[in-house]
């Protein structure tokens, strides 16, 4: 299933890819978050990507949303992914998207309402960007227990980059819920490594690092600013201990996997991230 509902617009300077498993409580308030941006409507598209099994699951998420109104939905196209995994569905995205920027945002994402334009901004400034990025705060749905500190904050995919817009050196990048890049490099870079990213009950993560090498190889730039933030809805269940370490468990083992993989492509040597 990919649909648009409008086949005559002119195509959009940047797509927002939003992918999601089907209908949760938290994706409404991400699509309302994107559909008061700043940046005028007909400058961008929203591509919500749902990666399900069975079809149905889209037209659920589609019903979900039926109550949108009807300018929201000229920009609103739905793909459906049906082989489970987190950097599938991604990739499938960047093919649907006919934006010359693509941005990713999780279904449990907040954007500020400057998001898009100051990402556009960026984008056009400098043709050397391949990739914008910024802040992600948490959202804590519920008081968060005493050993949730700053420091753990980055195993919520929260994370502060910088007071300051700056590049962001090799090795270090973005995370999944508030990136953007040039569609082009996308495709050049062959796209988000599929034996990464969740995908079911694994927690692998670190799918974005193949993206990013790519980026650091071409020498491009990385930006990252403090004008382009998200918020990050943390729910309950991701505040038990076991939630907790599972999630470190599996950003661990990404990592391990990338590192293998750099050794590979440089002949036995490695950089941490």
């Amino acid at each position: 299933m990919n649909e648009s509902s409008s086949k005559t617009a002119p195509p959009p300077k940047i797509s927002v890819v939003i992918c999601t498993s089907g209908v949760r409580s938290t994706l409404e308030r991400t699509m309302l978050s994107l559909m008061e941006q700043t940046l005028p409507m007909e400058d961008y598209e929203l591509v919500l990507v749902v990666n399900a099994p069975e079809e149905s699951t889209c037209l659920e998420v589609k019903n979900s949303l039926s109550h949108l109104d009807a300018e929201s939905k000229s920009r609103l196209r739905y793909v459906h992914e049906p082989q489970p995994g987190l950097s599938l569905a991604r990739n499938a995205g960047i093919h649907a998207s006919e934006g010359t920027y693509i941005a990713f945002i999780d279904d449990d994402g907040l954007a500020e309402p400057e998001w898009l334009e100051q990402i556009v901004q960026r984008f056009d400034a400098n043709d050397k960007i391949a990739s914008v990025g910024g802040n992600i705060f948490p959202v804590f749905e519920e008081t968060p227990p005493s050993w949730v500190t700053p420091q753990l904050y980055p195993y919520f995919s929260c994370f502060i980059f910088s007071k300051e817009e700056t590049f962001l050196e090799p090795g270090r990048y973005f995370f999944g819920t508030n990136m953007a890049f040039r569609k082009d490099v996308l495709l050049a870079s062959g796209g988000f490594d599929a034996r990464l990213g969740r995908k079911g009950n694994s927690l692998l993560s670190n799918e974005e690092w193949t993206v990013f090498h790519y980026i650091d190889q071409q020498n491009l730039l990385k930006l990252s600013s403090p004008q382009v933030n998200v918020h990050h809805i943390i729910p309950p269940s991701r505040l038990s201990a076991d939630s907790s370490f599972a999630d470190c468990g599996g950003r661990s083992l990404g990592h391990r996997f990338q590192l293998q993989l750099d050794r590979r492509d440089n002949g036995g040597s490695s950089r941490t991230p």
